[in-house]
């Protein structure tokens, strides 16, 4: 079965298409650098788990923004509609991705085990729903990345204990950055360049949540 077939394919005008393609290239290359910091970083600190979670953390980002791309920049109408897909399964990895140094490195211990592994069971999860309900129930998968985002809220006071006042504001900042970008995400087709915009506050919040990542969860 070809679980593409259920899309229909939508194409953007061309100036916004355009602009979909440059902001996350733009990003896609920008990931290929902070990834190599990232993983030097890691290496230098010595410890298998940080280099670990740190190449989890940047090959999600750099997978999320070559999806992003590849769909935009395809006209194929089927490469397009699996183009899209990878993009979609993307989102859950960029968000697990995102927890993992939080859990890994921050946590430690049970506590963060129990965090990675739930954060990355439910992406699984999602990941395998949108594989089964392609092209249907778009708006239960976007509560289901908000909602994946909404677990850190639980972890709160650990943040607040093992995070630097700076740190927690960058992760702050970059998990407030891909709310709102939702809000333009879920506006398609109602405001000009929304999916364009949303774009733009998805790098936001990638970039926010690598600077609380590299200068305050790592140990310098």
């Amino acid at each position: 079965m070809n679980h593409t077939d259920t899309y229909s394919t939508y194409f953007y005008p061309e100036k916004e298409e355009r602009l979909n393609v440059l902001s996350h290239g733009f990003a896609f290359l920008c990931s290929i650098v902070c990834f190599i910091f990232l993983v030097i970083k890691g290496i230098n600190n010595g410890s298998p788990i940080y280099i670990f979670s740190l190449a989890v953390f940047g090959i999600a980002q750099m997978l999320t923004f070559i999806t992003s791309t590849m769909y935009h920049k395809s006209k194929d109408p089927i490469k397009r509609n699996k183009y899209r897909m990878l993009d979609m399964f993307a989102i859950y990895t960029m968000i697990a991705g995102s927890y993992t140094p939080y859990a890994l490195v921050l946590l430690q211990g049970t506590k963060g085990w129990i965090l990675f592994s739930m954060i990355w069971s439910i992406a699984l999860f999602g990941i395998i729903w949108k594989l089964f309900t392609v092209g249907k129930y778009n708006l239960i998968s976007t509560f289901l990345y908000v909602g994946m985002g909404g677990i850190c809220v639980f972890y709160m006071q650990d943040l607040f204990q093992l995070l630097s006042y700076e740190g927690l504001l960058w992760l702050v900042i970059g998990c407030a950055s891909y709310l709102i970008g939702v809000f333009f995400y879920l506006m398609d087709k109602r405001i000009e360049y929304n999916h364009f915009i949303w774009h733009l506050f998805v790098m936001g919040g990638s970039f926010s949540h690598f600077i609380s990542i590299f200068f305050y969860v790592l140990p310098s």
